[in-house]
């Protein structure tokens, strides 16, 4: 995650008085995870600026307008059917379908994950859950993969 020179340089800079802003694409689970890491306040700006924390709270959040998201990713599927999305909200994590995958790719990302080490993330692979989070769910961000279906030929 950090390296301890790194993390013995972030401490020794904090406690110096200097003042650490973390901006990542990942969500919040993470940066609090690495926040803990380091064990000093940081703040961060998360899912490629979709939220922002300082000093413990939230101070903006930026969320997808779910009708124009799901209006777009329809035009895209209907263009490219062997597509699939990846969405992260407010409250879930990651969240995949299952359907969309093929078997060969599930089996890899299955083998990617038990490799991640500190940096696995909690993932979440339902479809009613992927659904209900993009229609309802206030989200930061979707990812969209392209060419992990049979239909992608």
């Amino acid at each position: 995650m950090i390296s301890h020179k790194n993390l013995k340089f972030l401490r020794k800079f904090i406690d110096g008085g200097g003042h650490v802003l973390l901006i990542s694409g990942r969500n919040v689970n993470y940066l609090e995870k690495t926040k803990r890491k380091i064990k000093r306040d940081i703040d961060y700006a998360g899912c490629n600026g979709a939220f922002i924390s300082v000093k413990g709270q939230f101070i903006k959040r930026f969320y997808l307008d779910n009708t124009l998201a799901l209006k777009t990713l329809r035009a895209i599927k209907k263009k490219y059917p062997g597509v699939a999305f990846l969405v992260m909200s407010e409250k879930y994590n990651f969240v995949f379908p299952r359907q969309g995958f093929s078997f060969i790719y599930a089996i890899g990302y299955f083998v990617y994950r038990l490799n991640q080490g500190v940096y696995r993330e909690l993932t979440i692979r339902d479809d009613r859950l992927h659904d209900y989070c993009l229609e309802h769910e206030r989200n930061y961000k979707i990812m969209i993969y392209f060419g992990v279906s049979k239909k992608s030929k």
